[in-house]
């Protein structure tokens, strides 16, 4: 009986490493299974997207830093 579950033990983590090998292979190879919606226009929106100044993104990390304050500030006056 322990030999069976010893037999079983292997094989399992056997075929976990062999598809995590795997896995890891197609994804360095930028090919992936399962695409979602959000992934999706993440990439259409990076591949896509002219290069942008240095200027407009120093605006926008600016803009969401206010942001980002602005929701810690309501969250501590809530507490």
């Amino acid at each position: 009986m322990i030999k069976y579950i010893l037999m079983t033990a292997i094989k399992n983590t056997r075929g976990f490493i062999k598809n995590g090998v795997s896995v890891f292979s197609d994804a360095s190879k930028g090919i992936y299974r399962h695409s979602f919606p959000e992934i999706e226009s993440i990439k259409s929106e990076i591949l896509n997207k002219e290069f942008g100044s240095f200027a407009e993104d120093r605006k926008n990390m600016i803009s969401d830093r206010k942001m980002i304050a602005s929701d810690v500030r309501k969250v501590f006056s809530e507490i």
